[in-house]
């Protein structure tokens, strides 16, 4: 019903606000005798009460607003989620790689036009049809073959180029194979013929992009940056390092809490290629965690190879026996990954020596596989993990060997390390190149020498050391970095 002007005008007033209400809520019928920030929870629960029975829902609106001002604090910008709107700009993304022939027959002959390997007689033969490559090769042929593997992003990390028909050139020849969608795991006529279409030609390597759509896809980039403990105090100077980093790109730190990681947290927008060809541009949120050495460091690091998306290790390798974050006579903070696997009594893995082993922990479990057994990987998640140490490649035979869970493959992990011992003084630095080319965007390849130029970048600015030091430094730096996983990643163009 609408209600003329007349109607209006003849609507009863409002009844009066009840006295003994204003009394108790004082002149102006909004407040009470004693302030509301002084009540505790029972009185202003019986005080709101008293309102709503008494003046009903307008003055009992009053109570609540003030109940929940003293009760709420005020939100940080860190519980505000990142935009969830992206935008997209077409082209300047992966590119889109063409399947291999279906249809092709296992030892149907093919021609090679790739440099790499016309000429190569017994590459010709297995061309013709003929056997597949096998472990009586040695020499030129085998190493043609891992040249373009290599090339492919199908890194020979423990052996590299050496001729040697070996079980890491078999395992490459698989995952490429996996790449061009044609199942089995040997060099045959038809997968001669896929290597020879797809591989660069001789002085060209294909560059690939970490997956940065799942890397980015909800919102946030979780980090932990774990430092190892060293005798000589260096893990110190690490910390510091990673600190400045963090201030000098805007980071905020957050309240430190007593046996926790230092946090810090970043808002930032990155642009990324996606695996469609384009490049899109987003907001995210960088979650950093700083690892120091001490108790509970080993756990923290647990923790942050379960959750995070980038999980950094900058310290002593411990001779391949994993991460350590206390004196090296002590066990207690050890995280194990080289030793005391299903994996190494199969033989499957190589164990450092009981010499090595008796110098830094004794029958002690290995952590990675216990944390396999318990459940503790989400196997779906994508990461990408780093052990900036000396030599830990010696990891990557436990991690791609079966310790982690088979969902965690080259799909889902990819790794980063040192082929040769790494000097501590430039460890940081190098990690932290790492994550500079992550928020980037840029190819795996790209990271991985600005990596080894980070190095070398310390090298040169150090002012206490004489030039012959300095040039021993620098050559340590030089390919120092190794990446493995890339040949499924998506290719840059």
């Amino acid at each position: 019903m609408v209600m003329s002007e007349v109607d209006l005008q003849r609507r009863p007033s409002p009844a009066p606000f009840p006295r003994s209400l204003a009394r108790s809520l004082g002149r102006d019928g909004a407040s009470p005798a004693l302030p509301l920030a002084l009540m505790d929870g029972g009185t202003r629960q019986r005080y709101a009460n008293s309102v709503q029975r008494t003046a009903g829902n307008g003055a009992m609106s009053q109570v609540a607003r003030r109940t929940v001002q003293r009760d709420t604090p005020a939100p940080s910008e860190w519980d505000i989620a990142p935009n969830p709107y992206a935008t997209t700009e077409k082209g300047g993304g992966a590119v889109t790689e063409l399947a291999g022939n279906p249809y092709a027959v296992e030892n149907e002959p093919v021609t090679l036009s790739n440099p790499r390997f016309m000429g190569e007689p017994r590459l010709e033969k297995i061309a013709a049809g003929g056997p597949p490559l096998n472990n009586k090769d040695t020499g030129r042929t085998v190493k043609a073959v891992q040249g373009a593997l290599i090339d492919l992003g199908f890194e020979l990390v423990q052996h590299e180029k050496d001729g040697d028909f070996g079980p890491e050139t078999q395992t490459a020849i698989k995952n490429f194979r996996q790449r061009r969608s044609i199942p089995g795991d040997q060099l045959t006529a038809r997968a001669l013929g896929e290597l020879d279409r797809t591989a660069p030609k001789p002085g060209k390597q294909e560059e690939h992009y970490f997956d940065y759509e799942r890397l980015f896809e909800d919102g946030y980039l979780d980090v932990t940056l774990a430092v190892g403990f060293d005798e000589n105090g260096a893990h110190t100077k690490m910390i510091e390092e990673a600190r400045e980093w963090m201030k000098a790109r805007g980071f905020q730190g957050l309240p430190v809490e007593e046996g926790k990681p230092e946090e810090f947290r970043l808002r930032r927008n990155v642009t990324y290629p996606t695996r469609g060809g384009d490049r899109t541009t987003r907001e995210i949120i960088v979650r950093a965690k700083l690892v120091p050495p001490g108790p509970g460091a080993k756990g923290q690091y647990a923790q942050g190879l379960k959750d995070s998306e980038i999980a950094i290790y900058n310290g002593h390798a411990r001779r391949g026996i994993g991460p350590d974050f206390d004196k090296d006579k002590s066990a207690a903070e050890n995280f194990v990954i080289g030793i005391n696997s299903a994996l190494h009594k199969a033989g499957r893995a190589v164990s450092p020596t009981k010499v090595e082993q008796s110098h830094y922990v004794v029958d002690k479990k290995n952590d990675l596989e216990e944390m396999t057994k318990s459940g503790a990987f989400d196997k779906e998640k994508y990461r990408i993990w780093l052990f900036e140490a000396c030599t830990t490649i010696a990891y990557f035979d436990e991690l791609r060997g079966g310790i982690l869970p088979e969902k965690m493959d080259r799909t889902n992990l990819d790794l980063m390390g040192t082929r040769i011992p790494a000097p501590l003084i430039t460890e940081m630095a190098s990690s932290l190149a790492m994550l500079d080319g992550i928020l980037g965007a840029k190819t795996i390849e790209a990271i991985t020498a600005s990596m080894d130029k980070a190095g070398e970048d310390v090298a040169n600015a150090m002012t206490n050391i004489t030039e012959k030091d300095r040039k021993e430094l620098i050559k340590m730096t030089k390919n120092l970095n190794v990446h493995e996983g890339a040949g499924d990643n998506p290719i840059a163009p």
